[in-house]
């Protein structure tokens, strides 16, 4: 059988016409919009339904009039059904095909391809979900009920429905909860016999600006979700009449033909086994020419490798990072075990060139030196705290970031890291986000039964992930105060030894922690190790504040704009009563509440400007009351006063006043002199 040629074998399939329906929406204006929703409350309130010759479409009233029959509740909450793990069961076997065929390829392309504006589902005929990814539900998973006769009219139902490619407008969802997607798109799954086995579905949250760029991609979309559904059931093809084809491959090849990085898969044996059309044009070579021979011919041999192959990491989530230079271009390689179609031990590469690729050049014209410039932040408290980092990351010792929840301690870790170790492994543990025993197995490792539910393989530890790299402690002062003893051990010895093990492994790796916490006062109360301390913090770098760096704050809520509408042809801009509100704030979450707020306003913008309605109801409720004023004494003045009082004390005797300040007399007479305090001792 020609397996390319299903679609002409099948009763349905799509042309340019079908395309063209899909995007007969384009045209609708907001009045349209509005006009689809007053239909829609008439059937709902007052039980009537549109005409034939109404702007709403014949399906999609349908749709709602059964809906309406099923006695759906628009003015409740949607509280998601999902079926009995008996049922989930019976799912995976009924659709074993179905799932095998698509779910290797959604789960690839979710990682690569999706952004914030779009997501990727898939439903069984009975409208059951399959998979999902960045979905328009909080909570929607694998078992979750969203056929027609459960949450009323959707997509991937009127799909399954009209057996054709159809679009939902964000009015035309029954159930209110439903219309975060300003559209949605699906298309169905045919199995070898030609009948309808599933929906696959593309909603699309941003704000439609239907412009011809706009229009361009929702064609791209389009395109994409085809060709989706032809990769899917030509793979179901595959399994159904060549059992022994696997459908990894397909997935694999066509996931990895998508992304676009370098990808080389390197096989147990350290020769290139896979590599996509991106990593051909970087090798400068065509496949042939390197399939089947050692990685080290071509890039040189690069430790995190050999040691992934080796099996010295033998965690499958550990990403480890490699810088290399070649032709003055630099190139970052970030590499994982993988499971390959031919090679269960492999290890995948990415590799990106950040010569090329950086943001730096685009947030920061030029001056781009050291990766600690890429934070953004201007105001000279950060600046302050970036200069600081640049004289102290080369050092290789400990450092302590101190700093609120949400200043960007973890984005400073990182930059101190791609000075510092950028050819190794960068490994992060939250303190604060375990408990005590999972922590301690999270930092040394385990052996196989070394505790009740414990891997037999055992496991290693992140201290020992971080070997040749750098190991950054989040919240450190949140680690137990037992657990602290044994992790300065390891400090001072540079070895460590798993729970239940017998011996001790060397490691080297920088050390980085952060915390919220004042540690001196922790220290003073005896929950945290004077000595840990003194070990963590050779250097310590205060980060400042939001509310500290004012400055900075239109510039970091712009650039979080223009992330947040790169796919957008006009980038919104704040009105002037934005900006004086986002001045005012105090900001207690710092740079991630801003992000956050700024995500929420360009959510809810409508038109290309951000006004306050658009803000989160707590920043748009809260007060600007004016500031105290505080009375702050500077350190000359605060000498002063020290010195007279000291004076008063010793009945105006030198000898005795530096006494009491523990200070020279030399110095003294001098300070004397410079403030103009008057002393008999000096007649």
């Amino acid at each position: 059988m020609d397996y390319g040629s299903l679609h002409e074998m099948q009763k349905k399939h799509f042309t340019s016409h079908t395309l063209s329906e899909m995007l007969s929406f384009f045209h609708y204006t907001s009045s349209q919009y509005t006009e689809i929703q007053n239909y829609y409350t008439n059937l709902i309130k007052y039980n009537q339904p549109p005409s034939e010759k109404s702007i709403v479409r014949i399906p999609i009233v349908n749709s709602w009039i059964r809906s309406k029959n099923n006695n759906i509740k628009p003015d409740r909450a949607l509280i998601l059904k999902r079926v009995s793990d008996r049922q989930i069961k019976m799912l995976l076997k009924d659709n074993k095909i179905l799932i095998d065929s698509a779910i290797p390829l959604l789960t690839n392309l979710s990682h690569t391809l999706l952004n914030k504006s779009s997501g990727l589902s898939l439903y069984d005929k009975n409208g059951i979900n399959l998979f999902v990814a960045n979905s328009a539900l909080d909570g929607m998973g694998l078992g979750n009920d969203l056929s027609e006769e459960s949450v009323g009219t959707t997509s991937h139902s009127l799909c399954i429905n009209l057996e054709k490619p159809v679009y939902v407008l964000s009015p035309e969802n029954y159930h209110p909860d439903l219309r975060k997607p300003k559209v949605t798109f699906s298309v169905p799954i045919y199995d070898q016999t030609d009948r309808i086995i599933a929906a696959l579905t593309i909603p699309y949250f941003g704000d439609l600006t239907y412009t011809e760029i706009e229009k361009s991609h929702f064609l791209w979309m389009l395109n994409f979700l085809f060709m989706l559904e032809k990769n899917i059931e030509q793979s179901i093809v595959s399994l159904t009449y060549k059992p022994q084809i696997r459908v990894e491959n397909v997935s694999f090849d066509t996931a990895m033909s998508l992304v676009d990085e370098s990808v080389i898969a390197v096989d147990s044996t350290g020769n290139i086994s896979y590599i996509n059309n991106n990593g051909e044009a970087l090798l400068g070579t065509p496949k042939g020419n390197v399939m089947g021979k050692p990685y080290s011919v071509i890039l040189g041999v690069i430790p995190e490798i050999e040691r992934l192959l080796k099996k010295k990491i033998k965690n499958n989530h550990v990403i480890a990072q490699y810088t290399f230079v070649s032709n003055d271009q630099k190139y970052l390689i970030k590499m994982k075990s993988a499971s390959m179609p031919q090679d269960e031990h492999s290890v995948l590469l990415c590799i990106s060139n950040v010569t090329a690729n950086s943001k730096a050049p685009i947030r920061d014209a030029a001056g781009i030196t050291h990766p600690v410039d890429i934070i953004l932040g201007n105001s000279e408290e950060m600046l302050k705290a970036k200069q600081i980092t640049k004289k102290v990351a080369n050092t290789m010792k400990s450092i302590l970031l101190i700093g609120e929840s949400g200043t960007g301690k973890e984005l400073f870790a990182h930059a101190i890291h791609q000075a510092s170790r950028p050819e190794g492994p960068f490994v992060a543990v939250n303190c604060a986000a375990l408990p005590k025993g999972i922590l301690e197995s999270e930092l040394f490792g385990y052996e196989g039964g070394a505790f009740t539910g414990a891997d037999k393989n055992g496991r290693v530890g992140k201290i020992q992930m971080a070997h040749g790299g750098t190991l950054f402690l989040d919240e450190i002062g949140d680690m137990p105060l037992e657990l602290q003893a044994v992790f300065l051990r390891v400090l001072e010895d540079k070895q460590v030894m798993r729970i239940g093990g017998t011996e001790s492994s060397k490691v080297d790796f920088r050390i980085v922690a952060a915390t919220n916490q004042n540690l001196q006062e922790m220290i003073d109360n005896k929950s945290f190790r004077e000595d840990l301390y003194y070990r963590i913090a050779t250097f310590e770098i205060l980060i400042p504040p939001l509310r500290q760096r004012k400055s900075d704050i239109l510039r970091l809520a712009q650039q979080f704009i223009e992330d947040e509408c790169s796919m957008q042809t006009v980038i919104p801009q704040m009105d002037d009563a934005v900006k004086q509100k986002l001045l005012k704030y105090e900001w207690p979450g710092n740079v991630r509440q801003l992000k956050n707020t700024i995500d929420y306003a360009v959510s809810m913008l409508i038109g290309e400007k951000i006004t306050l309605d658009d803000l989160p109801e707590k920043i748009i409720r809260s007060k600007n009351l004016p500031q105290k004023a505080i009375s702050v004494k500077t350190m000359a003045e605060l000498e002063r006063e020290a010195i007279e009082d000291a004076l008063l004390s010793a009945n105006n005797s030198v000898k005795e006043a530096a006494d009491i300040l523990q200070m020279s007399r030399t110095t003294l007479y001098r300070r004397i002199k410079e403030y103009g305090i008057s002393c008999m001792d000096l007649d």
